[in-house]
């Protein structure tokens, strides 16, 4: 069967990506309100076709977004 959520982000894709506060919550306070490039290297449906989505970050940190935090450079 055809998986019927479709991925926004491809594995290898370079984004942009900031926590949303309001959704989600962030353990380091270091991150708060930083925003970080790095490339997609995973992701994982969470809940009907929400993704959860594992970045390689410039800085050499691997850190997880939400679709929503987000975006293509």
């Amino acid at each position: 069967m055809e998986d019927i959520y479709k991925i926004k982000f491809k594995m290898g894709e370079l984004i942009q990506a900031s926590y949303d506060f309001e959704i989600t919550h962030c353990f380091i306070d270091s991150d708060r309100a930083k925003v970080f490039y790095g490339i997609v290297i995973d992701w994982k449906n969470f809940s009907h076709g929400n993704y959860f989505y594992q970045i390689l970050c410039t800085d050499g940190d691997t850190r997880f977004f939400t679709e929503w935090e987000i975006k293509k450079v």
